[in-house]
């Protein structure tokens, strides 16, 4: 089977309820299929997670999913999400002990809008020095189509997402 055809077999078999498990050799083209199917589920109104097993393999493969998802019609919105340490101002090593009474945490979202395509890098640099980034980013998840974060992230974004493209799932 050839894998365009095979994008669409995997859509319709997560469609009907079910899991799929992509078992193939390294370089087969796992990850990019993944991001193919997520591109076709968000570009239907899905919203969907995609999960690495770390930070760096998600920003490492970022530039691949957006010339996907700038050659799609229409073009779905993304997010590459971090957790709180890659935010705190404070450099706290567990940051989320400190969130609920932190200074900067603010409701912020309709000051920035939310560009239909950011990181958490870019989104840092748009967020006034006065207000958390961490809670920003966390305000906007529901206004893009795909959210892209490390494995951890998952819990944090499940709410937000129908399917889940789980990358390098043996982690």
């Amino acid at each position: 089977m050839d894998k365009e055809r095979l994008v669409y077999e995997i859509i319709n078999e997560l469609k009907s309820g079910e899991n799929v498990a992509l078992i193939a050799f390294t370089g087969w083209g796992k990850t990019h299929l993944g991001f193919k199917v997520a591109v076709e589920l968000a570009k239907e109104g899905h919203k969907v997670g995609i999960y690495f097993p770390t930070l760096t393999a998600a920003v490492r493969k970022w530039q691949e999913l957006v010339s996907l998802i700038q050659n799609a019609n229409p073009p779905p919105s993304e997010i590459l999400t971090a957790g709180a340490q890659q935010y705190c101002a404070f450099k706290w090593q567990y940051p989320q002990r400190y969130c609920h009474r932190c200074t900067l945490r603010r409701n912020l979202q309709q000051h920035i809008g939310a560009p239909r395509v950011v990181t958490y890098y870019e989104l840092d640099k748009m967020t006034p020095d006065n207000v958390c980034t961490y809670w920003v980013q966390e305000q906007l998840f529901p206004d893009y189509n795909i959210i892209v974060g490390h494995h951890s992230r998952a819990t944090k974004t499940a709410p937000y997402v129908r399917y889940v493209v789980w990358d390098e799932a043996q982690e």
